[in-house]
C-alpha cells in the first residue's frame, strides 16, 4: 500500500459533513508522495487561513479556490473557532467538502485549534506528528511547524519551542530543493500595532533558523488581513483573510511591502526554481504580485516588483 498525498474518496479518511478527507493516508488513490516529489512540470498551490468564523466568507473563499484548480492547498491555521467543539469541525468540513474531495490540504495548528485531539484525529501528516511535518512537491520543499505555546509551565513551553526549532533546522539541512517554504500560524512581522512586540519576540527565536536554512518564503495567518514583508532576504506572507473578522492595517514598518484589510487568499505558481506569487481578494482583484527564485546551495534571490495596497 502506497503512502499518498491527499485523499480522494478513500474509505480510510474521516467522514465529516459528507466529505471524505485527509492530508496523508494509506490508500490507492490520490497523488503518491513519490510522484509529487519527482514532478518536473509547473504546479499551483493556494495559501489561505483563519476560516474560523463568518462562514459565508469561508464559503466564498472555497468557491474561488475551486475555480483556480490548485494541485494542493496550505491552510495557515485557525481552521475553526474552537478545536474542542465538534460542531465547529462539522461546519468546517461541510464548507470544504467539495474542495477536499479532490485537492490535498496541508494545515498548521492555530491558537483556536487549542491543541485539540480532534485536529490530530481528523488529519494525518507526512514525516511528522501534526505539530511539525514536511513534504516535497516538484522543486519545492514545504516544512510546517507549530508556533503556539504548548505546555503548562514556562519550562514546558520553552522545551516544546526548542523541539520544534531543532526539528525545523534538521529538516531544512537535509533537503536539496531550491525553493524552501515554511508555514506556521503566528507571523514574525505584522502591521497590527498591538502584536508587534510578540511578533518580534517570536522572530528572535525562529528567524535565525529560517535564515540559516535558506528559506525562500514563510506563510502565516493569525492577523485577519493580507500582509507581505521582506526581511533578511526572506518573504513573509500573511494570508489570514479566510473568514475571521478583519483587522485594520498600519503599514508604517520598514519590512512591509504590501498590506490590505480585506478577505484574501494567495496563489503560488511554481515552475522549476521560480515561483510567481499573487494575492487576490474575493472579487479576483490583484492585491500583490511578486517573483521568487531559489538556487541549490545559494541564498534566495527575489525578483520582480511587488505591487498592491500598502506599498
Amino acid at each position: 500500500m502506497q503512502r499518498t498525498i491527499g485523499c480522494r474518496n478513500q474509505a480510510t479518511a474521516v467522514l465529516v459533513a459528507a466529505a471524505l478527507f485527509c492530508v496523508v493516508s494509506s490508500g490507492s488513490h490520490g497523488v503518491t508522495a513519490t510522484e509529487a516529489q519527482h514532478t518536473k512540470g509547473p504546479f499551483l498551490f493556494i495559501v489561505y487561513g483563519d476560516t474560523r468564523s463568518r462562514h459565508d466568507v469561508h464559503q466564498k473563499v472555497v468557491d474561488r479556490i475551486r475555480a483556480d484548480k490548485p494541485d494542493f492547498i496550505l491552510h495557515t491555521g485557525d481552521l475553526v473557532a474552537n478545536g474542542r467543539n465538534p460542531e465547529d469541525w462539522h461546519k468546517f468540513f461541510e464548507i470544504e467538502a467539495d474542495l477536499l474531495r479532490d485537492i490535498p490540504l496541508y494545515p498548521t495548528l492555530g491558537n483556536h485549534e487549542r491543541n485539540a485531539p480532534a485536529y490530530f484525529k481528523y488529519f494525518t501528516f507526512p514525516n511528522g506528528d501534526g505539530h511539525h511535518y514536511s513534504f516535497d512537491w516538484g522543486m519545492a520543499h514545504f516544512a510546517v511547524i507549530d508556533s503556539n505555546e504548548v505546555g503548562d509551565s514556562k519550562e514546558e513551553k520553552d522545551a516544546f519551542r526548542q523541539r520544534e526549532l531543532t526539528w525545523l533546522r534538521e529538516d531544512l539541512r537535509a533537503i536539496g530543493q531550491p525553493l524552501k517554504f515554511v508555514m506556521f500560524h503566528h507571523p514574525l512581522y505584522t502591521v497590527i500595532g498591538r502584536r508587534k512586540g510578540s511578533a518580534a519576540e517570536l522572530a528572535g527565536q525562529i528567524e535565525p533558523v529560517l535564515v540559516e536554512g535558506g528559506v525562500t518564503a514563510v506563510f502565516s495567518g493569525h492577523d485577519h488581513n493580507y500582509q507581505h514583508h521582506v526581511h533578511d532576504g526572506i518573504h513573509y506572507i500573511v494570508a489570514g483573510g479566510g473568514g475571521a473578522p478583519l483587522y485594520g492595517v498600519n503599514p508604517n514598518s520598514e519590512t512591509v511591502v504590501a498590506s490590505a484589510k480585506i478577505e484574501n487568499y494567495v496563489r503560488v505558481r511554481v515552475d522549476g526554481n521560480r515561483a510567481h506569487v499573487e494575492a487576490v481578494d474575493l472579487a479576483g482583484n490583484l492585491l500583490d504580485s511578486f517573483e521568487l527564485k531559489g538556487a541549490i546551495g545559494s541564498p534566495i534571490v527575489p525578483t520582480g516588483s511587488p505591487a498592491g495596497p500598502g506599498r
